[in-house]
């Protein structure tokens, strides 16, 4: 998935969350906090692993390209 819209979904999960934990007075209670917490840093390990796949995408398809070109010269 590209970068900038991972990122977006991930940054709507966290406002979500935030929400969702925040009681009427609008305060999130320490323990749901610790949670909020953890998520921000899976999250971050998440968005951090999309960017690594994407960049190995880009290196098989040049691997590929360089491949074909091989080829070509090798036949000709």
């Amino acid at each position: 998935m590209k970068r900038k819209k991972f990122e977006n979904r991930m940054n709507e999960i966290m406002l979500t969350m935030c929400r969702a934990a925040q009681n009427e007075d609008g305060i999130i209670e320490p323990r749901d906090m610790k949670v909020v917490g953890l998520t921000r840093e899976v999250i971050g390990y998440a968005v951090q692993m999309n960017y690594e796949i994407e960049n190995l995408k880009k290196e098989i398809k040049l691997l590929k390209e360089e491949k074909k070109e091989t080829g070509k010269k090798i036949g000709a």
